[in-house]
This record gives structure tokens, C-alpha cells and sequence, in this order.
């Protein structure tokens, strides 16, 4: 399964991308936690009309939101992540699961 899914208008953007993403720790510079990513290339489209074409380039991608209720607004990340794929009309899973600490804390 991939993370994110990076659509691009053109193979500059692609470049500039990749050249990110192949530095150590790309997710360190971005401010998030580790991703594999997939580049996809839609040549011949400008910015604006890649925006407007892009639930056309994405149909049939599916996404996943693991809710695991440590932080008091995961119920609502989980409701925010719906509204952008229902927007996005892409399918969406939400998981809760249950990380209670068990003995040393919820790393252990």
C-alpha cells in the first residue's frame, strides 16, 4: 500500500519532486512521519486543468484512515478525512483500533 499518492502536471514538477523525495528523511522536511509515495505524471495537462481533471487521474485509488483514538480530535480527523475523499470521490475505510498500554506504555 502506498502513503500518498503525489499527482503532477509535468515531468518538472516530477523532477523537482523526486529530487525532495530522494534526499534522507524527505518526511523530516515536510514535517510529518515516514511515507512511501508514488509519483504520477499527467503529461500534457497544465496546473488548472490537472485540478480539474484530477478525480479522473485518481479513480478507482482508495484511501485508509487508521483511527487509533490517542489524541482527543481523532474522531474528527477521521470525520475530516471522509469529507475530503467523499469530495474527492475517492473510497474511504476508517479502522479504529484499540493501542491501550499494556505493562511498560504504548510503545512497549
Amino acid at each position: 500500500m502506498t502513503d500518498v499518492v503525489f499527482l503532477v502536471a509535468d515531468k518538472n514538477m516530477e523532477y523537482v519532486l523526486r529530487g525532495l523525495l530522494e534526499t534522507e528523511s524527505p518526511h523530516m522536511r515536510i514535517g510529518c512521519g515516514p511515507f512511501t509515495s508514488t509519483i504520477i505524471v499527467a503529461t500534457g495537462q497544465n496546473d488548472p486543468g490537472l485540478y480539474t481533471r484530477a478525480g479522473e487521474f485518481l479513480r478507482g485509488l482508495r484511501a485508509l484512515h487508521v483511527d487509533h483514538a490517542l489524541h482527543p480530535a481523532s474522531a474528527e480527523w477521521a470525520r475530516h478525512a471522509q469529507a475530503t475523499c467523499t469530495d474527492a470521490s475517492i473510497a474511504l475505510q476508517v479502522v479504529p483500533v484499540d493501542v491501550r498500554a499494556r505493562g511498560t506504555g504504548l510503545e512497549a
